[in-house]
């Protein structure tokens, strides 16, 4: 069956996974829910351990799925035949830490390797060469990889991982190795393919570079899917966020601790704007829709990027589907508390990159 354009890529509802049996037993993914469209980038953070690798290799039929439900282009993968695991993988390119080279290949033919499994295409060499000089390798398509550098072997197979066009894309740290130039490369090609092709991009990191470019950043602590933020519902929340008399001039630390601890909420047309369990004082940004904000001092509409405040006297309700980041009063007083130092921040920034 051929989905349909729209249809997510993929979507994961409960997914749990463990290593090791008995007194051994590790939990390494816990209830990850997930949901990933066409042309999306979608950034994995988190710390080691946390299960970014594992559930890319679930994600791409690598591992056998142990619980939950895992669904690429609606096939469900749980109890999927291997034949038909097969045919998925097919659709899909992987970008693995290690680069995975054959030694006694050149460049090109370690990239045209991604055709073994089928008839290549007519144009399959100038998709080779084509990639390999975006890629910066145009004088390297015929060395074998002990002639070249650990960044180029990496950029090798970011090739082989796009030239058969895949619809799905899964990276592990696929920046690690390369210069701040080359990987903002790799980035654009990344972001080029999803827009062009309708590829989607699950891709594990730590590179804050990359940040920017992507849809969304999920966040995996402890196994648990702990944040899944919008990068640009996100910059647009800290945007709205200064102009707020009260955090004027904070700096991007605080500012980021503020972000950190907004809510989201969505509200139906027509739906009054309310949340028992958030106090008055909660101020509210809105992402996307318009709200009619009643106080006594009349009626305002706000939109993408306004903020209002709850206060007793005044209500609110969506005039049409509302998209809304809340900030609770005490969860703003205890980001700000937590914030490090001026001082401890500088110094921060200033040696980070220190040897």
């Amino acid at each position: 069956m051929i989905p349909s354009p729209s249809a997510p890529v993929l979507v994961a509802r409960g997914v749990s996974h463990a290593f090791g049996t008995g007194a051994l037993r590790r939990a390494v993914l816990r209830d990850v829910d997930l949901r990933v469209d066409p042309g999306e980038i979608v950034l994995v953070t988190g710390p080691s351990g946390a299960g970014k690798t594992t559930f890319l290799t679930l994600a791409g039929a690598l591992r056998s799925l142990q619980a939950g439900s895992l669904r690429l282009w609606e096939t469900e993968l749980a109890g999927l035949a291997p034949s038909v695991q097969v045919a998925l993988r097919r659709r899909i390119g992987f970008i693995f830490q290690d680069h995975n080279l054959f030694g006694a290949l050149t460049a090109r033919q370690n990239v045209r390797l991604a055709f073994a499994a089928g008839p290549a295409p007519a144009d399959a060499d100038t998709r080779i060469d084509t990639l390999l000089d975006a890629l910066g390798l145009a004088d390297h398509r015929d060395k074998r990889p002990r002639h070249l550098s650990t960044g180029q072997r990496q950029r090798v197979a970011i090739a082989r991982a796009l030239v058969h066009r895949p619809r799905l894309i899964l990276a592990d740290e696929p920046t690690a190795a390369l210069d701040a130039d080359t990987g903002a490369e790799v980035l654009a090609l990344l972001r080029r393919t999803a827009a062009e092709a309708g590829a989607a991009v699950l891709m594990v990191t730590h590179d804050d570079r990359l940040f920017p470019a992507a849809d969304r950043i999920v966040h995996l602590r402890d196994g648990r899917l702990v944040s899944d933020r919008s990068v640009r519902d996100t910059l647009a929340a800290a945007r709205a966020l200064l102009g707020v008399p009260d955090y004027a001039g904070i700096g991007p630390v605080a500012l980021a601790a503020l972000v950190g601890a907004l809510q989201p909420r969505t509200f139906p047309a027509g739906a009054a704007i309310a949340a028992p369990e958030l106090p008055a004082g909660t101020r509210w940004i809105v992402v996307a829709g318009s709200a009619e904000v009643r106080t006594a001092g009349g009626v305002v509409t706000q939109g993408p990027g306004a903020v209002f405040v709850s206060a007793p006297g005044s209500t609110a309700r969506a005039h049409s589907e509302l998209r809304l980041l809340a900030l609770d009063p005490e969860a703003a007083r205890r980001a700000l508390a937590a914030t490090p130092p001026v001082a401890d921040q500088l110094a921060s920034f200033l040696f980070r990159d220190a040897p």
